[in-house]
C-alpha cells in the first residue's frame, strides 16, 4: 500500500468515525457512505443532503476530490456540476475556525484551477462569507492580471471587481483606481468607482 492509499483509507475511516458521533450520525454516515461508494451522481446528493444536516465535511471532501482529479474529469459535466453544487452548499455558519480556513483554501485551490465561469462565481458568493487576506490577495492578483493585460471585462471580473470593494485592502485600491484612471474599462467606471 503506497502513502497515498493509506492516507484516503485512514481519512475515510476518520470521516466515519467523526461523523457516526456527531448529532446526526446515522444520517451523516449514510451520506458519507454513499459519498464514498458512489458515482458523480451520488456524490451530488451525498453534497447536497449533509449540507441540510449543517455537515460541511463532504462538501470539502468533495472539493478535494475536484481539485485532485480536475485534469482526468474537466470535461464532464457531471463532474463540473459536482464542483458547483460543493462549492455552493458550503456552509461555514456553525463551523470551527479551522473548518472555515480549510474551506477559504479549498475555494481559493478551486478558483484557481477550474476556468469555468460558473464554478468561479459560485466561489466568490462564498469567499465573500469567509474571506481571508489569502483571498483577497486571490481577488487582486486576478483582477490586476485582468487589468495589465486590459482583457475584455465580464460578469466575473465585475463579481470580483466589487467583492474586492467590500473585502479589498489597499492594494485592491490601487489596482482598482488605476485601472479607473487608465480607461482600461471606459464602460465600467462606475462600477470601478464604487470598489474602490
Amino acid at each position: 500500500m503506497n502513502a497515498k492509499e493509506y492516507l484516503r483509507k485512514s481519512f475515510r475511516t476518520a470521516l466515519v468515525s467523526v461523523l457516526l458521533f456527531s448529532p446526526a450520525g446515522l444520517f451523516c454516515e449514510e451520506a458519507v457512505i454513499e459519498y464514498l461508494k458512489g458515482n458523480i451522481s451520488d456524490k451530488i446528493h451525498a453534497v447536497e443532503q449533509s449540507s441540510l444536516s449543517g455537515d460541511m465535511s463532504i462538501c470539502l471532501r468533495a472539493l478535494d476530490f475536484a481539485a485532485e482529479e480536475k485534469d482526468s474529469l474537466a470535461g464532464d459535466a457531471d463532474f463540473r456540476l459536482l464542483v458547483k453544487t460543493a462549492v455552493s452548499c458550503l456552509n461555514t455558519e456553525n463551523a470551527s475556525q479551522e473548518e472555515k480556513d480549510k474551506a477559504a483554501q479549498n475555494l481559493s485551490q478551486i478558483f484557481i484551477s477550474f476556468d469555468d465561469g460558473e464554478i468561479r462565481i459560485a466561489v466568490l458568493d462564498k469567499i465573500k462569507k469567509i474571506s481571508s487576506q489569502k483571498s483577497v490577495n486571490l481577488l487582486n492578483s486576478f483582477v490586476s492580471d485582468k487589468i495589465h493585460r486590459k482583457d475584455p471585462i465580464d460578469d466575473l471580473t465585475i463579481k470580483a471587481i466589487m467583492l474586492l470593494g467590500e473585502i479589498g485592502d489597499s492594494n485592491s485600491f490601487t489596482s482598482l483606481f488605476l485601472a479607473d484612471i487608465m480607461d482600461v474599462w471606459p464602460n465600467n467606471k462606475k462600477e470601478l468607482r464604487d470598489a474602490y
